[in-house]
């Protein structure tokens, strides 16, 4: 039997303005509860901190297949930790192995 092309499974479609990629689960539930998308409309992710190689590519694709490839931005802690979380997201992380760093 022919399988089907895993390319064109499905197809990404929202009415989003933005991605919000937030650091702390506990944020990320708070806004969720606030129902802050509804007030603006944006996909909330969390990766619980450093963020497994899953969410980053849940990212990346997000970014990559909605219309005009919406923004990302991110909450975080201001401290070197913090930032280093969304570094991850942007730059990858060397410690992950597979994804080489700037896969996703």
């Amino acid at each position: 039997q022919p399988q089907p092309s895993r390319k064109h499974a499905f197809t990404i479609t929202s009415t989003a303005k933005a991605i919000l990629v937030i650091e702390k689960e506990g944020v990320y539930n708070r806004l969720s509860e606030d129902r802050f998308f509804d007030r603006y409309p944006c996909i909330l992710v969390t990766g619980k901190g450093y963020p497994d190689l899953a969410t980053r590519a849940l990212v990346y694709q997000l970014h990559k297949e909605l219309e005009s490839n919406i923004p990302i931005y991110g909450i975080c802690d201001c401290n070197p930790f913090g930032i280093g979380i969304l570094q991850s997201y942007e730059y990858g992380s060397l410690k992950m192995g597979y994804d080489g760093g700037d896969r996703y």
